[in-house]
């Protein structure tokens, strides 16, 4: 059975080690209790990667802003990700991003999950277009 991405164990550590500059909000790590879809945007080749989100994106814009994307990172692909159960995961919000060389100004906000445990390159789905 897949489950909803919120159906997840309770929390290993509630007070997560430190915050890292892409995270805001609580930051919580846990181990997902059933095997759970989530989603990944990307754009060219880079089919893995290790940010996820537990809402499908509306568009690529939504996607760069909300996740507070690298102007490397178009979005304009998105894929379905099966993290299997117990799968450690690091959940926080996607800190806003001043400009620099790398990002421009985005607004972030989104909840984003860091996998903290290698998945099989066959639970990432192929990349469909997103606009």
């Amino acid at each position: 059975m897949v489950a909803k991405s919120n159906d997840c164990s309770k929390p290993e550590n509630s007070d997560a080690a430190k915050r890292t500059p892409n995270e805001t909000g609580v930051v919580r790590e846990f181990a997902t209790s059933t095997d759970q879809i989530f989603y990944r945007v990307f754009s060219g080749d880079k089919r893995v990667g290790g940010f996820l989100t537990s809402v499908k994106p509306s568009s690529s814009r939504f996607a760069q802003e909300a996740l507070a994307l690298p102007r490397s990172n178009k979005a304009n692909l998105i894929q379905e990700v099966l993290v299997p159960a117990g799968t450690n995961l690091r959940r926080s919000r996607a800190a806003p991003i001043k400009a620099n060389k790398i990002f421009p100004n985005r607004r972030g906000g989104a909840e984003q999950f860091e996998l903290l445990d290698r998945i099989p390159t066959k639970s990432l789905g192929k990349g469909v277009p997103l606009r």
